[in-house]
């Protein structure tokens, strides 16, 4: 009599292997939205940590910050062009993921396709007082070594 515990042994195998490389893409999206948000509160509140979160090249809309000590120049008349912004990030507006079927304006699409480097997007948004802001971010490095590099921002202001 032929024993089934060799195929039953595969199949669970095999299942055990399809759920991680499935858990794998996803908890690195995870990780990439955490890094997001993450780069987004301290450009609000801590310098330090808006930098060291930062890989460099670092782009700006169209704007390439090289190095650490540009940053810092940039990070300053960001946080004060950016009031608005920052004022939603501070009163705690929370910022949501967008769906894939929704990834970004034609805009902003366009800018996407203009800009070189590795990386994975990351399409969000966040709805102000009056104001849509909609933001892409492109993240490199994987877990504790994630860093945005380039970021892409939008307003839309609400008519009403």
């Amino acid at each position: 009599m032929r024993t089934r515990r060799p195929m039953v042994l595969c199949r669970l195998i095999f299942a055990v292997a399809v759920a991680y490389a499935a858990m794998v893409p996803a908890a690195a999206a995870s990780d990439d939205v955490g890094i997001t948000r993450q780069w987004l509160s301290s450009a609000a509140k801590d310098v330090g940590v808006f930098e060291s979160v930062t890989a460099f090249p670092f782009t700006y809309r169209e704007r390439v910050i090289r190095d650490r000590r540009a940053f810092s120049k940039w990070a300053a008349c960001f946080r004060k062009d950016q009031k608005l912004l920052i004022g939603e990030i501070t009163a705690g507006t929370a910022v949501q993921k967008s769906s894939p079927s929704d990834l970004g304006s034609p805009e902003v699409r366009a800018m996407v396709k203009t800009l070189s480097g590795d990386g994975r997007w990351v399409y969000a948004f966040m709805n102000g007082a009056g104001i849509t802001f909609e933001l892409s971010f492109r993240v490199t490095g994987h877990g504790d070594e994630a860093k945005v590099n380039a970021v892409i921002l939008r307003e839309e202001v609400e008519r009403g």
